[in-house]
């Protein structure tokens, strides 16, 4: 999914912004998410946790999706984790974080 003009990468790198993310997917589809994580990992970078606001085919009511922030000199971009292992590192450093509050 490509970022919207407004820069979502800012957005989700913001500590005070819970302002929901607009992506469009690969047939150009605004795609609206609301925040649920940001992650550090170590020497692999950032990792947002985004739940979908509406219906997206293959994703179920009660799942997020995990999106890799990539920074590169002036490029900026948010691309969808599809490595579960990642993806299972994110969501099990979010589980312990939700256990400490």
């Amino acid at each position: 999914m490509k970022s919207e003009e407004k820069n979502m990468f800012d957005i989700l790198m913001d500590d005070e912004s819970d302002e929901n993310v607009i992506l469009y997917d690969k047939d150009n589809n605004k795609v609206e998410f609301a925040q649920v994580a940001l992650i550090s990992l170590d020497d692999k970078g950032y990792y947002a946790i985004l739940k979908p606001i509406s219906k997206i085919n293959g994703v179920e009511e009660d799942e997020a999706l995990v999106f890799k922030l990539v920074e590169e000199d002036d490029y900026k971009d948010i691309v969808l984790c599809q490595d579960i292992d990642i993806i299972n590192q994110v969501f099990d450093i979010y589980y312990q974080y939700e256990e400490e509050e």
